[in-house]
């Protein structure tokens, strides 16, 4: 009798779903020496997968360091490396007042909402409800003057003046901007340019507000803005830095970058690129609305390259925008009411290739439109813009 063997078959192991990487961003983190285990703590728990810190000395303004009662203004600049989806979660940080705190013993200030502005302005994952709260608290602590505090209740400085307004520019520049917003970084301006005559010292409190202010003036004048940099690297010393001071020299830094992109040209950049997506922002968006894209492109050439505009998302078709004079205009007629992406790409009319893409995320609320209505009625029936019938009885009573 033949011996039979029952062969088992080999479990298969399921294929493991692949999945994107998340992206990545480098957040900048300018806090009190003595605070740096407490921010640490808080940005651990935000899933940070690297965290490097900096120590400086003397750099903070003299304004925050009386506000704050401080003899010892010594700094530290806390460098981390955040996955960009946890920006979602730094909204839930956001107090009724549109202002933001790191934890629920502070109170929120002007200056943690402007970090937090900047976080969402520098991610994909940007929430217009979270930015337009948060940018009126910053307008609410806006001075005669011009100038920013920190409160409401102190008078303003250089440094959080400078910072507010870098913020308010970026804001404006990606969101259209209202009146009210205009008005106010003009106003910031003016202040910031009537204080730089006082800066006179080659001290770090001086050298900090010079740096602040070239970064929040670059684009309102070139030139003066190359003479600010040259006056601050007057101060570099043999080892690279700006003063001995890594916060500082990491400012002056990020100065001269802010100066670069404004005034490259086709010599400096190999392709075209996005620097921005405004939107009709000054109402909500719901269905049967026409948005009005404006893409903000540099170091384009129209003979070679074609710029596109799209919105959609992973559940719904991507709709075309129709260009126009200005910019090009979509109707969300069909899409639900949810969050989307406004994509703008900028491709090789020849080889169709990619050369420059930037998205920016909206969300459409509830709405309906009205176009038409017509009323028909007789004895017997009544019809609303349909051609369905809806019998009814009419008794007379005498």
């Amino acid at each position: 009798m033949a011996e039979v063997v029952k062969k088992n078959k080999k479990a298969q192991t399921p294929k493991e779903k692949l999945t994107a990487p998340k992206k990545i961003k480098i957040l900048f983190t300018i806090v009190e020496r003595r605070k740096v285990d407490f921010y640490l703590d808080v940005l651990e728990g935000y899933e940070v997968n690297l965290q490097t810190v900096f120590y400086g000395k003397g750099t903070a303004p003299s304004e925050i360091a009386h506000y704050l009662g401080l003899v010892n203004d010594d700094k530290a600049v806390i460098l981390s490396i955040v996955r960009e989806d946890k920006i979602k979660e730094i909204i839930k940080m956001q107090n009724n007042d549109g202002s933001f705190s790191v934890s629920d013993e502070y109170k929120g200030d002007t200056f943690d909402t402007l970090l937090a502005l900047e976080a969402m302005l520098s991610s994909e994952l940007m929430n217009k409800k979270s930015m337009e709260k948060a940018v009126l608290f910053v307008l609410s602590n806006q001075k005669e003057d011009g100038s920013f505090s920190y409160t409401g209740k102190k008078d303003g400085g250089v440094y959080i003046t400078a910072y507010a307004a870098f913020i308010l520019k970026k804001y404006i520049s990606e969101n259209g901007g209202k009146e009210s917003e205009k008005l106010a970084l003009n106003r910031a301006n003016e202040y910031l340019i009537s204080k730089e005559s006082e800066i006179i010292g080659n001290d770090e409190e001086s050298l900090m507000n010079l740096l602040m202010i070239t970064i929040a003036l670059t684009e309102i004048d070139a030139n003066r803005t190359l003479q600010r940099i040259e006056k601050a690297g007057k101060e570099i010393k043999q080892d690279g830095s700006l003063n001995q001071d890594e916060c500082l020299t990491a400012i002056f830094v990020y100065a001269i970058d802010e100066y670069l992109t404004f005034v490259r040209d086709e010599s400096v950049i190999s392709g075209p690129q996005i620097t921005g997506i405004a939107i009709n922002s000054d109402e909500n968006i719901n269905a049967y609305t026409d948005i009005k894209v404006v893409p903000e492109i540099i170091g384009i050439n129209d003979e070679k390259h074609e710029v596109s505009v799209c919105m959609g998302n992973a559940s719904t078709a991507y709709v075309k925008g129709t260009e126009t004079d200005d910019g090009y205009v979509i109707n969300t007629k069909n899409m639900k009411p949810g969050e989307y992406y406004i994509v703008t790409m900028v491709t090789d009319k020849e080889s169709g290739q990619v050369l420059a893409i930037k998205r920016k995320q909206v969300e459409i609320s509830e709405g309906i439109k009205i176009f038409k209505s017509v009323l028909n009625y007789s004895p017997k029936a009544v019809s609303v813009n349909t051609k369905k019938w809806e019998q009814i009885q009419i008794r007379t009573l005498i």
